[in-house]
Order: C-alpha cells, then sequence, then structure tokens
C-alpha cells in the first residue's frame, strides 16, 4: 500500500547468509524492486516518498535502475532522482537529486548479476502501449 512509507530498518541475515523473511528485495527484468516474499514492489509517489504498491500495477513510478559504478538506485520516471535513506528516527525512504557523493543513496545488493543487470538496462516498458521493447 502506498499510503505507508517504507522504511529501513537493521538487516538480519540468518546462519546461511540469507536476509530475514520481510527484508529480501530484487530487481527485476521489467525494472521493478520486488519484494521476494510479498506482491508488493516500491513504488514513488508524486511528493517524493517511496512505499509499496501490487506487483500487477504497471506504472513508471514503479521503474528503478541500478547504477553499479555509483552504487545508487534511479527512479527511472522523475528525472535524476535516486532512492535516498532519509536522516531521522524512522530511516524513510525518498527520492531526492542524485549525488554519487551522498552516502545515503549508496546501496548494496546481497546477489548481483552484472551480465543480466546490463542486458535489463536495454530492456524499455512502454506504458502507453502496454508492451516491452529491447529484447534481442
Amino acid at each position: 500500500n502506498n499510503n505507508e512509507p517504507a522504511e529501513l530498518r537493521v538487516c538480519k541475515i540468518d546462519k546461511s547468509d540469507t536476509p530475514e523473511w520481510g527484508q529480501g528485495f530484487r530487481l527485476t527484468w521489467t525494472k521493478k524492486i520486488q519484494h521476494y516474499h510479498h506482491e508488493a514492489c516500491l513504488d514513488s509517489s508524486k511528493n517524493f516518498t517511496i512505499g509499496f504498491c501490487n506487483v500487477e500495477t504497471k506504472t513508471d513510478s514503479q521503474r528503478w535502475k541500478y547504477d553499479m559504478k555509483t552504487k545508487q538506485i534511479i527512479q527511472l520516471s522523475k528525472n535524476q532522482t535516486c532512492l535516498t535513506v532519509q536522516n531521522g528516527k524512522n530511516k524513510t525512504l525518498a527520492l531526492n537529486p542524485c549525488d554519487s557523493e551522498n552516502l545515503n543513496q549508496k546501496w548494496t545488493w546481497g546477489n548481483l548479476n552484472e551480465t543480466a543487470l546490463k542486458k535489463i538496462d536495454a530492456i524499455d516498458y512502454d506504458v502507453k502501449n502496454k508492451r516491452f521493447t529491447g529484447f534481442e
């Protein structure tokens, strides 16, 4: 539900180096950041706050790119804005202008497949025509 803001919590790893049940996310080939165990993905609202939405919804506000060089997660529908941890008690997530020096915009994935990530960059979703392009 996008009415509830997403927030950052301390990562809990079990003995197999797997994140706790509620803390696993993946960047899909459709460029969504999807929860491993729920039908939810990250969504950015008009006021640049971050929440969750149903994974079946297809809007540009749910499309992201991971920049391997800067380690930033870029929101594709908002001009050069990056997923940012807001300082404060609750550590909520928001979109802010991308700044490669901002440590609150640096993200590390547990498993990173660079070959797949490069292929994902070539795929695009045409929201108006409801189809994907860029497959080769």
